[in-house]
């Protein structure tokens, strides 16, 4: 690749871009990790998405966190220039068309989307529901997939992680806890009561509750799949390197890798 005067052109695909101040910390250097990387000890940046294509096949990995098998960090190959191993991590999807592919591909998305319309669609049918109560329809079926994710699994494995590596973060999820369980309990009481008023369910609890909804399934939506991909080179081929969202993949940690094939 060259670098300089603001402008890096990627050694597999020879795309010169210019990198302004901010995209390269002021160092004619490219900083989005998502999309540049240095895979050796060769002063060649290249596209992250360029180095996956050519050197690593498109299998996405459906994560959980159960004591079973370990994900396996395969040799990614060697530069042919400075005979340094590739370095291997893996990688969350970056866009929604990466994530939607890796979703499609994963066949228990399949069994928990056909599980989660059966159960809602039971539950809409002997609570007592008005027909045209979209808004009370709809939080059934949050509901449905946040209990299906309360009680997953993966989650407990995130939780355990959570009190054991960050102990000072604990209290905030614990209020956001109970903030939720607090709206919810509007719904319920407005399905057993009447009280409060559907307005006030509809106008209020629904705008604040919805959205908080909608952030959780995402993000735990989100951190279901990896790939793997090449880590920056930071000096020794020895160790895997960390995940960026998930930490490190050490064997011997609880960790399940389900692969998707494409």
């Amino acid at each position: 690749s060259e670098i300089g005067g603001g402008v890096i052109r990627c050694s597999i695909c020879n795309l010169l871009e210019f990198q302004g101040d901010e995209a390269t910390g002021g160092l004619g250097l490219p900083t989005d990790a998502r999309r540049w990387v240095f895979p050796c000890r060769c002063v060649a940046a290249v596209h992250r998405s360029c180095f996956e294509k050519k050197h690593i096949p498109t299998k996405w990995f459906a994560l959980t966190l159960q004591n079973a098998n370990t994900i396996t960090y395969d040799p990614l190959g060697t530069c042919k220039h400075c005979g340094e191993d590739y370095q291997p991590t893996v990688r969350p999807p970056v866009s929604g068309k990466e994530l939607v592919a890796a979703t499609i591909r994963d066949p228990q998305a399949w069994i928990n989307s056909a599980l989660t319309s059966s159960i809602t669609y039971v539950a809409t049918t002997i609570l007592p529901i008005e027909p045209n109560d979209l808004v009370i329809q709809y939080w059934v079926l949050q509901q449905t997939i946040l209990c299906m994710i309360f009680f997953s699994a993966r989650l407990q494995g995130i939780v355990n992680l959570l009190y054991q590596n960050s102990a000072s973060s604990v209290p905030f999820y614990l209020k956001l806890y109970c903030f939720c369980i607090c709206l919810n309990g509007c719904f319920v009481l407005h399905l057993l009561t009447g009280f409060p008023s559907a307005n006030f369910v509809h106008f209020i609890a629904a705008p604040i509750y919805f959205p908080l909804a909608h952030a959780m399934v995402l993000i735990f939506w989100h951190t279901n799949y990896a790939k793997r991909t090449i880590s920056n080179y930071s000096g020794s081929s020895k160790h895997p390197s960390s995940h960026p969202l998930f930490g490190d993949f050490e064997i011997g940690t609880a960790v399940t890798a389900n692969q998707i094939d494409e």
